[in-house]
C-alpha cells in the first residue's frame, strides 16, 4: 500500500474481512481482522456496531492489541 508504513496488502486485508463477515466471526476479533477494519478507515463507532458491542470495548480492543491508528 502506497504510502503505509502497514505492509498489509488489499488481498490480505479482503481475505481477513470475509473471514471476519462470511464466517461469523463473533466479538472479540483478532489483532489482523481490527487492523483490517481500521485500515478501510471504520470507525469505533461502526466497528462496534457490526459486532454488536460498545465502542468502548473496540477502543479496549485497539490498546489490547496495541494497534497504532491512523490519524
Amino acid at each position: 500500500m502506497t504510502g503505509s508504513s502497514r505492509s498489509t496488502s488489499r488481498g490480505e486485508l479482503d481475505s481477513t474481512l470475509m473471514k471476519s463477515f462470511v464466517e461469523g466471526v463473533s466479538w472479540p476479533i483478532d489483532h489482523g481482522s481490527l487492523v483490517a477494519l481500521s485500515d478501510l478507515g471504520l470507525t469505533d463507532d461502526q466497528i462496534a456496531s457490526c459486532f454488536s458491542v460498545e465502542p468502548s470495548e473496540v477502543r479496549a480492543m485497539f490498546e489490547r492489541y496495541l494497534v497504532r491508528r491512523r490519524t
